[in-house]
Order: C-alpha cells, then structure tokens, then sequence
C-alpha cells in the first residue's frame, strides 16, 4: 500500500497523518525566525495500549492525541455522531486506516470481547484485584464475613472489596 499524507484535522500546516498510521510533524519557522525540519513523530503507548502522540499549537502546551482517531478525522472526516475508532482486528497498534472503522460503543464493546482486548479484570493494568481475589472476597462475604474484616486481611481498599463482592464490579467473574 502507498503511503498517504494528509493534514491532521486542527493542526493544518503543523502535522500530517498518514494512511499506515504515522504521524509527521511539517518544516516550521518559529517565533525568533529559527527553521525547524519535519520529522516523523515518535509514537507513545497510552494505559490501554494505543498508540499515541503529543502535538501542540504555536504558544500552547501540547495535547495527546490517540492515532487511530486522527487517522479517521483525517481520511474519514467527519466524524460521525457517536461514533468511536475501532480496530477490526483488535490490535491496538495497527492503525493503517484499512484496519480503522468508525463504530458504535456497542459496537466496538462487542469487538474487543470477541478479541479478548476488552480491558476488564485481569486484563486491565490499573485492576488492584484479581479473578481469584474476587471469588475469595464473594466465598468469604457467604459465610458472614464483612467487607471491612476482608479488606484489612487483604490488604486492600474497602471501596474495591465492596464493589467486588456485591457485583457492582467484577461482574463477569
């Protein structure tokens, strides 16, 4: 496939997206005449693993923007009304824009847990309990036990072991 350029949507005349999902920022002359070359932009990973890059406007600060939305703002502008970027195939660093789709949260909700990339449970880097500790907390709390005395003998959060152990989270367990 042949690499194409266009201009990043709000950032016109500063970066460029491509269609494999590369973000290049363009030749400038900043504010005291000094020539800055282009380059391709250094891609980040966010918690949920997207790939992500920092752009910024001339005199702000600069904003993280998700990949595969610009690929879509840019090569399928506009966005339709609720409308999130979805990866057909589930990888979250693919955004060639032949992988890229505007879907339904449902939709895409629907995508990931047919992948497996639906960050719940275990599969999320920020969960403070496991599947195990989950089923331990529900066990514990049937025979009487309350939330509070899990919790300290856990070590965790009350907030967690509660929301845990009546279903609030952890509900696929």
């Amino acid at each position: 496939m042949k690499e194409r350029w266009l201009p990043v949507v709000g950032y016109e005349g500063l970066y460029e997206v491509s269609n494999l999902g590369r973000v290049k920022s363009l030749d400038r002359v900043d504010g005291q005449g000094r020539n800055w070359p282009g380059r391709i932009r250094k891609l980040c990973a966010t918690r949920g693993g997207y790939a992500s890059v920092g752009l910024s406007l001339p005199g702000r600060g600069a904003r993280t923007h998700r990949v595969n939305v610009l690929v879509l703002m840019a090569f399928r502008f506009p966005r339709p009304a609720h409308k999130d970027a979805a990866h057909v195939d589930g990888d979250r660093t693919n955004n060639a824009l032949g992988n890229l789709r505007w879907k339904s949260k449902k939709a895409n909700e629907a995508d990931k847990r047919r992948h497996g990339t639906l960050l719940q449970g275990d599969n999320a880097p920020w969960a403070k309990l496991t599947a195990e500790d989950v089923r331990q907390i529900r066990r514990r709390r049937a025979k009487g036990e309350s939330f509070a005395a899990i919790a300290r003998d856990m070590k965790r959060g009350y907030q967690s072991v509660y929301d845990a152990g009546t279903g609030r989270r952890w509900a696929h367990v």
